[in-house]
């Protein structure tokens, strides 16, 4: 997993936390340019790592961390700053790909400027970027070679680009004021890549990006709290030509490389579908409409499509530092209706608490326990069988500044599907196993 490129961590904390997703005792090993540190995992609590605790206060010009468990466990990666907020869902690696679509967000208004960080798995990774028409925008690694020369920033107004980078889990910064969203970017081995935005070298927003194997057809929409969340729209990013589109009040046609935006204040859940795989942000950006201070906010949520909904997941809530803190709150939002119960330690589960039909939860967020939720089975009236969507709202530790992620994805795609329909008519099991093993929860170990 990593963060942006120079992470100050004298100016603002950079924080995982994470949980055990099954009853046992769990160790996990977090590696940095030849650093290693150990945790145990206790089942039922959270354990929160603060960066800026393990690594003195440095500045750390390109973050990449590598992370083992001995068994699953589900991440959320936080920057927290005292003007700023930004969190996302920590894939596996094994959810590596060789072909994306960048959708950073910046307010390129506010002095906002829009960044996308590669991160590489093996040595000599040739990455191949196409700018059609997507602005000026420089890109920066420890090391690289283009050609016969060894530089670490280029600027990319021509279309094409090429340059190898030499070093495992590297990593290369694209960054421009300009919002680079359909960039084209092909590798020769799989990478993993994260899109946002800063402002005065603070994360603004912050999300992983799954490969383009991953976009989707149908989905919906996340529920909003209208009056507590910045203004919300939708941003859609072709990957194909000729990609038909629709929404509840309108239809358009996108080629690849191309993205639309839609305000939508809907607060609830409603479907959007194309003809083609594509890939949906919905963005919050702005003042909220009863902030008195009209403080802009931002924050990136990635839509997952109907068929990457999960059917059980386990949330790690946050720890309060100390007692002088703010009250630490959350808003789950859920796209259908499910079981919500708490977890505590060895795995024992309180009666579930609430049953909500296309709602929102406000819970706290800073006991260090687990939430988990999992589908009705009784719901006879909800959609998508068995599975759900959702996305997690909380704030930085002061209480001013809202980050969003979602709380799981499970990883499927047409392409890979289609690869083990064919391998299975052939008779050839174990790698169809293999490939079953592959599309992997998000709560999975190898991050």
């Amino acid at each position: 997993m990593a963060f942006f490129r120079d992470l100050d961590l004298t100016k603002l904390d950079a924080i995982i936390v994470t949980a055990s997703v099954e009853d046992v005792n769990n160790t996990m090993e977090i590696t940095h340019n030849g650093i290693k540190m150990s945790y145990e995992l206790k089942p039922g609590y959270a354990e929160q790592i603060s960066f800026k605790k393990e690594f003195k206060h440095m500045k750390i010009p390109f973050p990449v961390f590598q992370i083992e468990t001995t068994h699953p466990v589900s991440m959320t990666a936080f920057v927290d700053g005292p003007v700023s907020a930004a969190s996302y869902l920590v894939f596996p690696k094994d959810i590596a790909g060789t072909e994306f679509r960048m959708i950073p967000y910046c307010n390129t208004s506010d002095s906002g400027m829009c960044v996308c960080s590669i991160v590489t798995l093996q040595k000599n990774t040739m990455v191949h970027i196409t700018n059609d028409n997507h602005g000026n925008i420089s890109v920066h690694t420890p090391k690289h070679a283009v050609a016969e020369r060894r530089i670490n920033y280029m600027s990319l107004p021509q279309r094409k680009i090429h340059f190898n980078i030499e070093e495992a889990y590297g990593l290369a910064s694209l960054e421009s004021f300009d919002d680079f969203t359909g960039l084209l970017l092909q590798t020769n081995y799989p990478v993993l890549v994260y899109c946002g935005g800063i402002k005065h070298a603070a994360t603004m927003s912050m999300e992983q990006i799954p490969p383009v194997a991953y976009f989707g057809k149908f989905f919906y929409t996340f529920p909003i709290a209208y009056n507590a969340m910045s203004p919300s729209k939708l941003r859609f990013v072709s990957h194909y030509n000729c990609s038909s589109i629709e929404t509840l009040s309108s239809k358009f046609v996108l080629n690849g490389g191309e993205y639309r935006e839609i305000a939508t204040n809907k607060v609830i859940a409603s479907q959007l579908k194309s003809d083609k795989p594509i890939a949906i942000m919905q963005i919050f950006s702005g003042a909220k409409p009863n902030d008195r201070y009209h403080q802009n906010q931002e924050g990136l949520l990635y839509l997952p499509p109907i068929d990457s909904y999960v059917s059980s997941v386990i949330i790690p809530r946050r720890k309060k530092m100390d007692e002088s803190m703010t009250i630490l709150a959350m808003f789950v939002g859920l796209i259908t209706r499910v079981c919500y119960s708490f977890q505590s330690f060895a795995g024992s589960i309180h009666n579930p608490r609430t049953m909500l039909s296309n709602g929102i939860i406000t819970e706290k967020d800073d006991d260090g326990l687990l939430i988990r939720l999992s589908r009705d089975c009784d719901c006879k009236n909800c959609r998508n069988g068995h599975t759900f969507g959702g996305y997690l709202l909380r704030r930085n530790k002061i209480g001013n500044e809202d980050s969003f992620s979602s709380i799981g994805f499970t990883f499927t795609s047409e392409e890979v599907s289609q690869l083990t329909k064919n391998i299975s008519n052939n008779n050839y099991p174990v790698f169809v196993y293999i490939l079953e093993i592959c599309m992997y929860l998000i709560n999975n170990a190898s991050l």
